[in-house]
């Protein structure tokens, strides 16, 4: 990591699927979102980086200075105290002209993924990130955007019922293994905030009684 990080040697306990885990991570970045706070963390076990919305957070300990930190605003607190931080960049960033056709060629499976990261009613920044990776595999000419640029375009990507089960009707142009791709895709959007939401699972069904149908069968290894 390039980061001079102040908090780079902290054990955190996060809540994840009713469990408790326990990581040792360094802090990247903290900021607020609405009403959210976000963690960018960087976990030295599996040498990757996740963001985790704050209400995972069970508490922390900063094993460098010796303190515990059983109340993680408190932690938020310190992490801000001694930095002069705009929390609300999107409040004074320069509006961004954004060409669609950069994600012409995943357009369908942006509109079944963008519907499902919001089907719920949960559509949080830990799903928009999971959304960001999977147009970054997918889609190699967006490599060089930035993540606002991403999120800028994500949010005018408002897809209803309709929109979904038309997009879905169009998978019948995609081969077996660009399928797979998608529903796998589903899956992490979905799960990328620790569960499955009932509609979730609803909408996931339908679109595998739809592949069905059309002769594709993804292997997805779930």
């Amino acid at each position: 990591m390039a980061e001079n990080l102040k908090f780079y040697n902290i054990l955190a306990h996060i809540n994840y699927k009713n469990r408790l885990l326990e990581e040792t991570v360094a802090v990247k970045k903290i900021w607020l979102k609405d009403d959210s706070t976000f963690f960018d963390l960087y976990f030295y076990r599996n040498r990757k980086s996740y963001v985790i919305e704050k209400a995972f957070i069970h508490d922390l300990v900063d094993l460098t200075n010796e303190v515990y930190y059983d109340k993680v605003d408190k932690f938020i607190e310190d992490y801000f105290s001694d930095q002069e931080i705009d929390l609300h960049p999107s409040l004074t960033a320069k509006p961004q002209i954004i060409e669609p056709k950069i994600f012409e060629a995943i357009e369908t499976d942006l509109i079944i993924l963008t519907f499902l990261a919001n089907c719920a009613g949960d559509f949080s920044e830990i799903k928009e990130r999971a959304l960001e990776d999977y147009i970054l595999s997918h889609q190699p000419p967006t490599s060089n955007l930035s993540s606002q640029y991403m999120h800028t375009y994500l949010s005018q990507v408002k897809p209803g019922v309709d929109d979904y089960y038309a997009a879905l009707n169009k998978l019948s142009a995609k081969t077996p293994e660009q399928a797979t791709e998608i529903v796998k895709g589903a899956f992490k959007v979905c799960l990328s905030d620790g569960q499955l939401h009932y509609q979730e699972k609803l909408y996931i069904a339908e679109m595998l009684q739809i592949l069905r149908e059309q002769g594709l069968e993804p292997e997805v290894g779930l």
